[in-house]
């Protein structure tokens, strides 16, 4: 009916795309979409906004950002994203930049996890850069790491520090693994900023063979490089071994480094009354 033509939302759903809020409500009385998670694109959800007593759809940046990176052509900075192998005695290079899509979006909905379309950072081994059934079968070990930018001076001034990324993954348990690290001024080493993934992403139980993997958001916790210079973060991939490696790797997408903040806003209790005087941190992706 009138309300997949001209909206584009679910009949059968009453949030077509789970942002807390009503498609109903949404369209008549707050005036964001229904079919966009973020209507306003600053990363916090509608339905966080609202809980927080903000307009969804007003300018309101939810986080000092200090870097945001689609790897889109109109992207300013994804020139300065460098590759780099770790160890030389396994030269195998498996990120590139790719439009091979994994999970292609069946509708016109925008969920909080969904990840900007075309292009993504990808590890595996794709010369193209378009063959989505690509893996990372090199008959080697794979030590392969992936670059941010070096924020010079922009994490000297905040308190804490946050990474946030979308990510697709499809690799072998526990042998093929994917970590971010970060490292700064006066540190040479790398040190673990998130846990250790492997496996199919948005998957917990692998012995599900029905199961496939889906794009995901993940926040690491980085506040150990608040307030230092030269900071910079990797992504690294690190296959273990030479075997059962045909999986199709990792993808990467919309990297935000941020710094938190305070929002000061109507919080609601269970029954719809403001809380004075509560303050709220945002954390990342959505949620609060």
């Amino acid at each position: 009916g009138a309300e997949v033509l001209v909206h584009g939302t679910f009949p059968a759903v009453a949030d077509s795309d789970a942002d807390g809020l009503d498609d109903g409500y949404e369209l008549n009385v707050l005036g964001s979409s229904p079919t966009r998670a973020d209507s306003n694109g600053n990363t916090l959800g509608d339905g966080d906004m609202y809980q927080l007593g903000l307009n969804p759809i007003g300018a309101v940046d939810a986080y000092r950002i200090l870097l945001a990176e689609t790897f889109e052509t109109t992207s300013t900075t994804v020139s300065a994203w460098t590759r780099q192998l770790p160890n030389l005695a396994f030269p195998f290079q498996v990120w590139h930049l790719t439009t091979a899509e994994p999970a292609p979006r069946t509708n016109g909905i925008i969920l909080i996890n969904d990840h900007s379309t075309n292009r993504a950072y990808r590890a595996a081994f794709d010369p193209t850069g378009t063959n989505v059934n690509a893996n990372y079968s090199t008959g080697s070990v794979i030590i392969a790491a992936l670059h941010t930018p070096t924020l010079t001076n922009d994490a000297l001034v905040v308190s804490n520090l946050y990474v946030r990324w979308n990510e697709y993954f499809a690799t072998e348990p526990v042998f093929d693994q994917m970590i971010l690290q970060g490292r700064a001024a006066g540190n040479s080493n790398w040190f673990n900023v998130s846990s250790i993934a492997w496996g199919l992403s948005g998957v917990t139980n692998l012995n599900d063979t029905n199961a496939a993997a889906r794009w995901v958001t993940r926040v690491a916790d980085a506040s150990a490089f608040a307030g230092r210079s030269n900071v910079q973060f990797r992504f690294l991939f690190n296959v273990l071994n030479n075997v059962n490696n045909g999986y199709r790797g990792w993808w990467v997408d919309d990297v935000i480094i941020y710094e938190g903040t305070a929002i000061r806003g109507w919080v609601r209790d269970n029954n719809g009354a403001p809380i004075q005087g509560a303050k709220v941190r945002a954390l990342g992706r959505g949620g609060v």
